[in-house]
Parts: C-alpha cells; sequence; structure tokens
C-alpha cells in the first residue's frame, strides 16, 4: 500500500482498495449482489455484515436482502447518517420486515448526525403474533 492509500497491483498498476456500494458501475461502485458473488459468498451465511457508506444505506438497504445470491445475514452493522422523516420509518420497517430487532444503538461522537445500529435476525415465528404500526407515525 503507498501513502495515498492507494495499492500497486502485481502488474504494477494502481489500485484503490475502496468500493463505493450502490448500483454497478465498476471500478468504483459496486452492487452488493456484485460484492457477494466477487467474494464467492452465494448461498452462505454472513454472521456479521458491517457497512459505513456514508450514506448509500438508504438507497442500498433493499438490496441487501436480494434473494439471487441466497446469503443470510445474521447480524448487520450499519452507521446510518442525516437521517430523515421520509427514509428512516423506511428504512426500520425494512429491518422489520426481514425479521430483524434493534440489539444496540449508540451515537456517533466524533461525526454529528451519524447513529450506529446493530441488529440481529431472528426466526420469522418470534414475531409473528406482533402488531408493528409502519412508518413514522403509528396508526397512519
Amino acid at each position: 500500500q503507498q501513502g495515498d492509500g492507494s495499492r500497486k497491483s502485481q502488474m504494477g498498476k494502481d489500485e484503490d482498495p475502496q468500493v463505493g456500494v450502490g448500483i454497478d458501475n465498476p471500478p468504483r461502485f459496486k452492487s452488493i449482489k456484485t460484492l457477494v458473488k466477487e467474494l464467492g459468498h452465494e448461498n452462505r451465511v454472513i454472521d456479521i455484515f458491517k457497512i459505513d457508506c456514508e450514506g448509500c444505506e438508504w438507497a442500498t438497504a433493499q438490496h441487501w436482502f436480494d434473494t439471487s445470491v441466497n446469503v443470510t445475514l445474521r447480524q448487520i452493522q450499519v452507521e446510518l447518517h442525516g437521517s430523515d422523516i421520509q427514509n428512516t420509518p423506511k428504512f426500520f420497517d425494512l429491518m422489520y420486515e426481514h425479521n430483524y430487532v434493534i440489539f444496540h444503538k449508540e451515537p456517533n461522537i466524533a461525526y454529528p448526525g451519524a447513529i450506529e445500529y446493530a441488529f440481529l435476525k431472528l426466526a420469522p415465528d418470534f414475531s409473528k403474533d406482533i402488531v408493528r404500526a409502519k412508518g413514522a407515525v403509528p396508526g397512519e
């Protein structure tokens, strides 16, 4: 690795170790589906999925559960950035619909406006009888 964070490949070409998560636009941006395939994680259980993508979590969260790669994420750790009244409830509804519950939450005191969350995937039977309102305001 060089001082600027880039790396030289075996062929002597510069490589940037960072990849943005989002819509496929290699080499700088890759979808979760592409990353799972490239890493050979298809049809696997991933114990911990950690993502801190400086705001991409709002647009990419729905793709974390892409069934075409058949991956189970047991635990998701994510830093949420710049939440708003529209995106926040949708994000938490999505997590709940996929059987995730919050087991840890803490503010990132170094970066105001960012909050770290940790989610654990539970068996669907765990909450099958629990009625939960969707959205920002219960009952609407």
